[in-house]
């Protein structure tokens, strides 16, 4: 992960939502996109982090 990433929110080890403020676009188109993270605008980060407890679950589909 990139140093100084705000509002992480980890899901399973070191995979988390997150962040991205080095994106313009969101969603996977490829292999170079992520490494496992989901990546959101900084705005709903911030606001998942607020809102989701510690034990949440999480359930992602592509």
């Amino acid at each position: 992960m990139e140093p100084d990433v705000p509002w992480v929110s980890y899901f399973h080890k070191p995979y988390s939502i997150h962040a991205t403020l080095w994106q313009r676009t969101f969603g996977w188109t490829g292999p170079d996109d992520s490494h496992g993270c989901v990546n959101i605008p900084t705005s709903d980060a911030e606001w998942i982090d607020h809102w989701a407890s510690l034990g949440t679950s999480t359930m992602s589909h592509y």
